[in-house]
Protein backbone atom coordinates (compact mmCIF):
# COMPACT_ATOMS: atom_id res chain seq x y z
CA UNK A 1 0.00 0.00 0.00
CA UNK A 2 1.29 3.01 -0.64
CA UNK A 3 2.54 5.82 1.99
CA UNK A 4 2.25 9.49 0.62
CA UNK A 5 1.59 11.42 3.52
CA UNK A 6 3.12 14.83 2.66
CA UNK A 7 3.18 15.91 5.68
CA UNK A 8 3.44 19.95 4.87
CA UNK A 9 1.55 20.96 8.24
CA UNK A 10 2.45 18.33 10.94
CA UNK A 11 0.23 18.54 13.89
CA UNK A 12 1.76 20.19 17.03
CA UNK A 13 1.58 17.73 20.14
CA UNK A 14 0.80 18.84 23.43
CA UNK A 15 3.50 18.70 26.20
CA UNK A 16 3.96 19.55 29.88
CA UNK A 17 2.27 22.48 30.79
CA UNK A 18 0.27 22.53 27.21
CA UNK A 19 3.29 23.86 25.18
CA UNK A 20 3.88 22.48 21.85
CA UNK A 21 6.53 19.18 21.53
CA UNK A 22 8.88 18.94 18.34
CA UNK A 23 11.57 16.23 18.01
CA UNK A 24 14.79 17.17 18.97
CA UNK A 25 18.07 16.30 18.38
CA UNK A 26 20.81 15.02 20.68
CA UNK A 27 23.69 17.41 21.02
CA UNK A 28 26.22 15.85 18.54
CA UNK A 29 23.12 13.60 17.88
CA UNK A 30 23.50 13.31 14.17
CA UNK A 31 26.17 10.96 11.70
CA UNK A 32 26.45 11.87 8.39
CA UNK A 33 23.84 14.12 7.93
CA UNK A 34 23.62 17.54 6.66
CA UNK A 35 21.19 19.56 8.83
CA UNK A 36 19.82 22.95 7.41
CA UNK A 37 16.86 25.07 9.03
CA UNK A 38 14.35 25.66 6.11
CA UNK A 39 10.96 27.43 5.72
CA UNK A 40 7.79 25.87 3.59
CA UNK A 41 4.81 27.72 2.81
CA UNK A 42 5.25 29.31 6.59
CA UNK A 43 6.29 26.53 8.55
CA UNK A 44 9.83 26.23 9.92
CA UNK A 45 11.65 23.09 9.69
CA UNK A 46 14.94 20.99 10.45
CA UNK A 47 16.08 19.56 7.44
CA UNK A 48 18.78 16.19 7.25
CA UNK A 49 20.07 14.91 4.50
CA UNK A 50 22.11 11.95 3.70
CA UNK A 51 24.16 11.59 0.71
CA UNK A 52 25.55 8.56 2.99
CA UNK A 53 24.51 6.21 5.44
CA UNK A 54 23.75 7.54 9.01
CA UNK A 55 21.85 8.02 11.88
CA UNK A 56 19.83 10.45 13.87
CA UNK A 57 18.95 10.60 17.69
CA UNK A 58 16.88 12.27 18.91
CA UNK A 59 16.46 13.15 22.86
CA UNK A 60 12.64 14.46 22.22
CA UNK A 61 9.97 12.28 20.37
CA UNK A 62 7.70 13.97 17.93
CA UNK A 63 6.38 13.81 14.45
CA UNK A 64 8.98 13.85 11.19
CA UNK A 65 8.13 13.28 7.93
CA UNK A 66 10.16 11.25 5.91
CA UNK A 67 11.47 10.60 2.38
CA UNK A 68 13.27 7.58 0.99
CA UNK A 69 13.90 6.76 -2.31
CA UNK A 70 15.60 2.94 -3.67
CA UNK A 71 18.70 3.34 -5.53
CA UNK A 72 18.26 3.48 -9.47
CA UNK A 73 18.89 0.66 -11.52
CA UNK A 74 21.57 0.39 -14.52
CA UNK A 75 20.43 0.68 -18.13
CA UNK A 76 21.06 -2.41 -19.91
CA UNK A 77 24.00 -3.36 -22.43
CA UNK A 78 23.45 -4.49 -25.91
CA UNK A 79 23.77 -8.40 -27.33
CA UNK A 80 23.92 -9.36 -30.59
CA UNK A 81 24.27 -5.63 -31.48
CA UNK A 82 20.41 -5.08 -30.25
CA UNK A 83 20.15 -2.23 -27.96
CA UNK A 84 19.05 -2.97 -23.81
CA UNK A 85 16.23 -1.51 -21.98
CA UNK A 86 16.54 1.05 -19.62
CA UNK A 87 16.83 1.40 -15.80
CA UNK A 88 14.28 1.59 -13.33
CA UNK A 89 14.00 4.50 -10.68
CA UNK A 90 13.81 3.91 -7.30
CA UNK A 91 10.75 3.05 -4.90
CA UNK A 92 9.54 6.60 -3.81
CA UNK A 93 8.46 6.49 0.10
CA UNK A 94 7.54 9.62 1.61
CA UNK A 95 5.32 9.32 5.05
CA UNK A 96 4.88 10.98 8.26
CA UNK A 97 6.36 9.05 11.17
CA UNK A 98 6.29 9.59 15.26
CA UNK A 99 9.79 9.05 16.32
CA UNK A 100 10.77 8.67 20.39
CA UNK A 101 13.83 9.64 22.12
CA UNK A 102 15.91 6.71 20.33
CA UNK A 103 18.32 6.42 17.21
CA UNK A 104 16.96 6.08 13.75
CA UNK A 105 19.04 4.52 11.13
CA UNK A 106 19.24 5.73 7.49
CA UNK A 107 20.66 3.25 4.78
CA UNK A 108 21.42 4.74 1.62
CA UNK A 109 20.85 2.36 -1.31
CA UNK A 110 23.85 2.53 -3.87
CA UNK A 111 22.89 2.53 -7.20
CA UNK A 112 22.78 -0.30 -10.15
CA UNK A 113 25.85 -0.05 -12.56
CA UNK A 114 25.49 0.21 -15.95
CA UNK A 115 25.37 -3.36 -18.24
CA UNK A 116 28.61 -3.20 -19.68
CA UNK A 117 28.18 -5.19 -23.16
CA UNK A 118 26.16 -8.44 -23.19
CA UNK A 119 25.04 -8.28 -19.78
CA UNK A 120 21.88 -6.69 -17.91
CA UNK A 121 22.18 -3.38 -16.09
CA UNK A 122 22.56 -4.04 -12.30
CA UNK A 123 19.76 -3.25 -10.17
CA UNK A 124 19.79 -0.44 -7.04
CA UNK A 125 19.57 -0.93 -3.54
CA UNK A 126 17.40 -0.94 -1.13
CA UNK A 127 17.34 2.62 1.38
CA UNK A 128 16.05 2.07 4.96
CA UNK A 129 15.07 3.92 8.02
CA UNK A 130 14.82 1.73 10.99
CA UNK A 131 14.69 2.59 14.48
CA UNK A 132 12.25 2.19 17.42
CA UNK A 133 8.42 1.65 16.05
CA UNK A 134 9.61 2.55 12.52
CA UNK A 135 10.43 0.25 10.01
CA UNK A 136 10.71 1.72 6.53
CA UNK A 137 12.47 0.22 2.67
CA UNK A 138 12.54 1.66 -0.44
CA UNK A 139 13.40 -0.97 -2.85
CA UNK A 140 16.44 -0.63 -5.24
CA UNK A 141 14.75 0.17 -8.90
CA UNK A 142 15.50 -2.72 -11.67
CA UNK A 143 18.56 -3.44 -14.30
CA UNK A 144 17.66 -2.64 -17.24
CA UNK A 145 17.10 -5.92 -19.53
CA UNK A 146 20.07 -6.74 -22.27
CA UNK A 147 19.36 -6.49 -26.31
CA UNK A 148 18.19 -9.82 -27.85
CA UNK A 149 14.99 -10.11 -25.75
CA UNK A 150 15.94 -10.10 -22.63
CA UNK A 151 13.62 -8.79 -19.83
CA UNK A 152 13.98 -6.45 -17.63
CA UNK A 153 14.53 -6.99 -13.68
CA UNK A 154 12.20 -6.12 -11.21
CA UNK A 155 12.71 -3.89 -8.26
CA UNK A 156 10.99 -0.77 -7.20
CA UNK A 157 9.98 0.43 -10.38
CA UNK A 158 10.68 -2.59 -12.91
CA UNK A 159 13.66 -2.40 -15.34
CA UNK A 160 13.03 -1.70 -19.46
CA UNK A 161 12.53 -5.13 -21.61
CA UNK A 162 15.71 -5.44 -24.22
CA UNK A 163 15.10 -5.29 -27.76
CA UNK A 164 13.68 -8.10 -29.71
CA UNK A 165 10.63 -8.23 -27.33
CA UNK A 166 11.98 -8.34 -24.01
CA UNK A 167 9.48 -8.20 -21.44
CA UNK A 168 9.30 -5.61 -18.81
CA UNK A 169 10.36 -5.95 -14.86
CA UNK A 170 7.59 -5.97 -12.78
CA UNK A 171 7.14 -3.57 -9.49
CA UNK A 172 7.84 -4.61 -6.34
CA UNK A 173 7.04 -1.66 -4.38
CA UNK A 174 5.28 -2.00 -1.02
CA UNK A 175 6.16 0.88 1.46
CA UNK A 176 5.72 3.18 -1.21
CA UNK A 177 4.81 3.49 -4.51
CA UNK A 178 6.51 2.36 -8.25
CA UNK A 179 5.62 0.83 -11.71
CA UNK A 180 6.38 -1.47 -14.21
CA UNK A 181 8.60 -1.58 -16.97
CA UNK A 182 8.21 -1.35 -20.70
CA UNK A 183 8.69 -4.10 -22.80
CA UNK A 184 10.86 -4.05 -25.95
CA UNK A 185 9.87 -3.55 -29.50
CA UNK A 186 11.88 -5.15 -32.52
CA UNK A 187 14.91 -6.16 -32.74
CA UNK A 188 15.85 -2.16 -33.04
CA UNK A 189 13.83 -0.01 -30.31
CA UNK A 190 13.89 -1.55 -26.18
CA UNK A 191 11.72 -0.52 -23.57
CA UNK A 192 12.15 2.03 -20.92
CA UNK A 193 12.37 1.54 -17.39
CA UNK A 194 9.21 2.40 -14.77
CA UNK A 195 9.69 5.44 -12.39
CA UNK A 196 7.74 6.35 -9.77
CA UNK A 197 5.35 8.23 -11.16
CA UNK A 198 4.38 6.17 -13.95
CA UNK A 199 5.02 2.54 -16.78
CA UNK A 200 8.01 2.85 -18.56
CA UNK A 201 7.04 3.25 -22.35
CA UNK A 202 7.48 0.20 -25.17
CA UNK A 203 9.65 -0.05 -27.43
CA UNK A 204 8.10 0.67 -31.45
CA UNK A 205 6.87 -3.18 -33.03
CA UNK A 206 6.42 -3.91 -36.46
CA UNK A 207 7.89 -2.44 -39.62
CA UNK A 208 10.77 -0.69 -39.62
CA UNK A 209 10.35 1.60 -36.92
CA UNK A 210 13.35 2.45 -34.46
CA UNK A 211 11.93 4.41 -31.19
CA UNK A 212 13.00 3.12 -28.32
CA UNK A 213 10.28 3.43 -25.04
CA UNK A 214 10.71 6.36 -23.10
CA UNK A 215 11.28 5.98 -19.27
CA UNK A 216 8.27 6.32 -16.41
CA UNK A 217 7.90 9.57 -15.30
CA UNK A 218 9.18 10.53 -11.85
CA UNK A 219 7.59 11.96 -8.77
CA UNK A 220 7.80 15.67 -7.36
CA UNK A 221 8.62 16.62 -3.99
CA UNK A 222 9.09 19.79 -2.47
CA UNK A 223 10.01 17.86 0.96
CA UNK A 224 13.50 20.29 1.16
CA UNK A 225 10.79 23.46 0.52
CA UNK A 226 11.61 23.51 -3.22
CA UNK A 227 9.82 21.08 -6.29
CA UNK A 228 11.81 18.45 -7.52
CA UNK A 229 11.40 15.20 -9.60
CA UNK A 230 12.46 12.09 -8.25
CA UNK A 231 12.85 8.32 -8.87
CA UNK A 232 12.87 8.48 -12.80
CA UNK A 233 13.19 5.92 -14.86
CA UNK A 234 15.75 5.45 -17.59
CA UNK A 235 14.65 5.90 -21.47
CA UNK A 236 15.86 2.95 -23.76
CA UNK A 237 17.89 2.48 -26.22
CA UNK A 238 17.51 2.55 -30.19
CA UNK A 239 19.83 0.32 -32.58
CA UNK A 240 20.46 3.05 -35.97
CA UNK A 241 21.59 6.18 -35.44
CA UNK A 242 19.51 9.41 -35.48
CA UNK A 243 20.65 10.28 -39.21
CA UNK A 244 19.65 6.68 -39.79
CA UNK A 245 16.05 7.07 -38.28
CA UNK A 246 16.97 6.02 -34.52
CA UNK A 247 15.36 7.60 -31.75
CA UNK A 248 16.17 7.08 -28.57
CA UNK A 249 14.15 7.08 -25.29
CA UNK A 250 13.89 9.81 -22.89
CA UNK A 251 14.46 9.66 -19.36
CA UNK A 252 11.83 10.15 -17.29
CA UNK A 253 10.29 14.14 -15.80
CA UNK A 254 14.19 14.85 -16.79
CA UNK A 255 16.09 13.00 -14.14
CA UNK A 256 16.13 9.52 -16.01
CA UNK A 257 18.63 8.60 -18.08
CA UNK A 258 18.12 9.24 -21.62
CA UNK A 259 18.63 5.88 -23.38
CA UNK A 260 21.86 5.50 -25.71
CA UNK A 261 21.93 5.16 -30.12
CA UNK A 262 25.16 4.08 -32.46
CA UNK A 263 26.89 7.55 -32.16
CA UNK A 264 25.93 8.33 -29.32
CA UNK A 265 26.11 6.74 -25.31
CA UNK A 266 23.23 6.59 -22.59
CA UNK A 267 23.25 9.23 -20.04
CA UNK A 268 23.23 8.24 -16.00
CA UNK A 269 20.22 9.15 -13.81
CA UNK A 270 20.40 12.48 -12.05
CA UNK A 271 22.71 12.67 -9.36
CA UNK A 272 20.40 12.19 -5.68
CA UNK A 273 17.35 11.68 -7.28
CA UNK A 274 17.18 7.55 -7.07
CA UNK A 275 16.87 7.46 -11.22
CA UNK A 276 17.47 5.14 -13.62
CA UNK A 277 20.35 4.83 -15.98
CA UNK A 278 19.86 5.21 -20.08
CA UNK A 279 19.80 1.89 -21.61
CA UNK A 280 22.65 0.81 -24.42
CA UNK A 281 21.99 1.96 -28.11
CA UNK A 282 23.30 -1.21 -30.91
CA UNK A 283 26.99 -0.87 -31.29
CA UNK A 284 30.02 1.99 -31.06
CA UNK A 285 29.87 4.52 -28.48
CA UNK A 286 26.28 3.21 -27.53
CA UNK A 287 27.03 -0.30 -26.88
CA UNK A 288 26.81 0.37 -22.78
CA UNK A 289 23.89 0.91 -20.17
CA UNK A 290 24.43 3.94 -18.40
CA UNK A 291 24.39 4.24 -14.38
CA UNK A 292 21.59 4.66 -12.27
CA UNK A 293 21.66 6.72 -9.39
CA UNK A 294 21.24 7.31 -5.66
CA UNK A 295 19.21 9.20 -3.48
CA UNK A 296 19.68 11.65 -0.99
CA UNK A 297 17.42 10.55 1.42
CA UNK A 298 15.61 13.31 3.91
CA UNK A 299 13.88 13.88 7.36
CA UNK A 300 12.44 16.71 8.37
CA UNK A 301 10.40 18.15 11.57
CA UNK A 302 8.77 21.43 12.75
CA UNK A 303 11.42 23.67 15.34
Amino acid sequence: MARLGLGVGLTRRGGGGGGPVFPVLEDDGNENATITPITDDGVNYTLAAFAVTGSLTFSTGGEVEVQIIGGGGGGGGSAGGQPGGGGAGGEFVKTTVTVTASQYNIVVGPFGAAGIGSSDGVSGSNSTLIGSGVSLTARGGGGGGRGNANAGLNGGSGGGGGSNSGSGGASTASDGVGFAGGGGGNYQSSGGGGGAGGVGQGGSVGGDSKVAGGGGLGIASAITSTSAFYAGGGGGGAFNSAAAGGVNGDGGSGVGGDGGINTTAPTEGAAGTGSGGGGSGGTGAGSNGGNGSAAIQYVRWRR
